[in-house]
């Protein structure tokens, strides 16, 4: 009589959980890539979003960026900068 018993064998599974491991490795490794440029598009759209800031209150205020930083800035005999936030 024939061994009618339908399962699968260590053999089987082990070449299965070797080829997922194998498949896994290498979606992680490809969406490591994603991510670098993800941090970079976001940290490019907060500068923008910072320089747009500046430039709405500058011309709600009519004030100049470049007038409030020179303003704030102390130039000492020696030619060294000092610049104080008064923000």
């Amino acid at each position: 009589m024939r061994n009618t018993n339908k399962a699968f064998t260590l053999v089987e599974l082990i070449v299965v959980i070797t080829i997922l491991a194998i498949l896994g490795t290498i979606a992680f490794i490809s969406l490591q890539g994603y991510t670098g440029e993800a941090k970079n598009s976001k940290v490019t759209s907060d500068l923008r979003n910072i320089a747009s800031a500046i430039e709405t209150s500058s011309t709600r205020n009519s004030v100049l960026l470049a007038d409030v930083l020179l303003a704030n800035t102390n130039v000492s005999s020696n030619n060294a900068v000092d610049v104080t936030s008064t923000f």
